[in-house]
């Protein structure tokens, strides 16, 4: 007697064990399912999102003026590193460096970097890097390190330019 009734627990325990486990692996066949259709969607709308992106970019190149990148001449960095200046001077931030990178010079790409440093507070970055934004010439910022201070805050950059000056 006590043999069935350990026989009967133990077929009591593999049968609900199985369940479990056709439960488990029903569910895992549904996310297999549901995970495949997402990756065939995001294969078939790729192409369209690439298509749509090309359209916009070609859009945008239309209301633009084309421009064609040329070696800044050294009034045209000295004029820059002076709108830089004003820009930080407009911001409420002290120019204590503006230097343009010697090796981009150098290079005849129509790009050059600008390594520069100003302290202030921290309040008033946000509007230096609006008025970095209002220099046509400025193509990005490479990096942005802040550093507190004493008093303030020195934050350091480099900015990279872009030379716009030939319209095609």
């Amino acid at each position: 007697m006590k043999i069935l009734i350990c026989l009967a627990v133990v077929i009591i325990f593999a049968f609900f064990f199985n369940i479990q486990s056709k439960n488990k692996v029903s569910r895992l066949n549904g996310d297999i399912v549901s995970l495949k259709s997402e990756i065939k969607r995001q294969e078939i709308l790729f192409p369209v999102y690439l298509d749509l992106k090309r359209r916009y970019e070609a859009e945008v190149l239309k209301e633009l003026p084309l421009v064609t990148n040329k070696a800044m001449t050294q009034e045209e960095v000295n004029e820059v590193t002076r709108q830089i200046e004003a820009a930080a001077m407009q911001a409420n931030m002290e120019p204590q460096q503006v230097v343009p990178d010697p090796a981009t010079l150098a290079e005849n790409s129509g790009q050059v970097v600008v390594n520069c440093e100003f302290f202030g507070p921290f309040f008033n970055v946000r509007d230096l890097l609006k008025g970095l934004g209002g220099i046509p010439y400025v193509r990005h910022i490479e990096m942005l390190q802040m550093q507190e201070a004493l008093n303030g805050l020195v934050v350091k950059m480099k900015v990279r330019l872009s030379v716009v000056t030939e319209q095609v």
